[in-house]
């Protein structure tokens, strides 16, 4: 047995149908949020030659983590022991502040004023709430072999 109480955390077990879809659903979205981050990491023409690419490179890739991670723990039960959670949180909140200083860093406000101003995006990041929440309350089932 492994330190997190399972032998093969990549065990294929049974998995409720709401479960399952929900990390398919997942997955999907962090796959498109990869493409995002390809899309300006590689030089948008929307975008090329200003800083604001770095901003969305950022802003895709903590989408695809916390998408990712959670379609990980859904689809693989095994994965889901708390230190793995944590580490995922750590970087998913890693991210989100990368996001806010670069953001903060291409504004031509004070600093109080662009804080401000980022509060007023909640909205953007407000999606990726739901997979952090299923993420966070989905456990090694027992049929994984945790004991």
């Amino acid at each position: 047995m492994s330190a997190q109480g399972t032998s093969n955390p990549f065990a294929s077990v049974p998995l409720p149908r709401s479960r399952a879809w929900l990390a398919l659903i997942f997955a999907a979205a962090a796959f498109l949020s990869v493409g995002g981050m390809l899309e300006y990491g590689s030089g948008s023409p929307m975008t090329q030659g200003q800083g604001v690419a770095s901003y969305w490179l950022v802003f895709f890739g903590f989408h695809a983590v916390a998408f990712g991670g959670a379609a990980l723990f859904g689809a693989f039960p095994g994965l889901a022991f708390r230190a793995a959670k944590i580490v995922w949180l750590l970087a998913v909140a890693a991210l989100y502040g990368a996001a806010f200083f670069i953001w903060r860093a291409n504004q031509g406000e004070a600093p109080t004023l662009s804080t401000l101003a980022w509060l007023s995006h909640w909205r953007t990041y407000v999606v990726a709430l739901l997979p952090l929440l299923c993420g966070l309350s989905w456990g090694p089932s027992p049929a994984a072999g945790v004991e």
